[in-house]
């Protein structure tokens, strides 16, 4: 799975680590919210395959984008980017 996400020739081991925790705590922050990718890209205001990429940890969100989503989700930044285990 993570050969799929991250490739070596692009991102040093800790990118990859942590693009691998930022997709997955964003994918539990979604389902636990009862969202579909789909509602989450129109409140962001982008395409649902956009999304989908962060989701599958081709793509990292700007700075303003990983606020709303923290915010939309009812999660820390933190908490998305693998720095606590607290969601709140």
């Amino acid at each position: 799975m993570t050969e799929r996400l991250c490739e070596p020739r692009k991102y040093e081991q800790f990118d990859c680590w942590s693009m691998i925790k930022f997709a997955e705590r964003l994918k539990e922050a979604r389902k636990a919210s009862g969202l579909k990718q789909s509602e989450v890209a129109e409140h962001l205001k982008i395409a649902v395959r956009s999304y989908q990429y962060y989701e599958g940890g081709r793509r990292r969100p700007d700075y303003e984008t990983l606020v709303e989503l923290a915010d939309f989700l009812g999660v820390t930044t933190d908490y998305l980017l693998g720095r606590s285990d607290r969601r709140d």
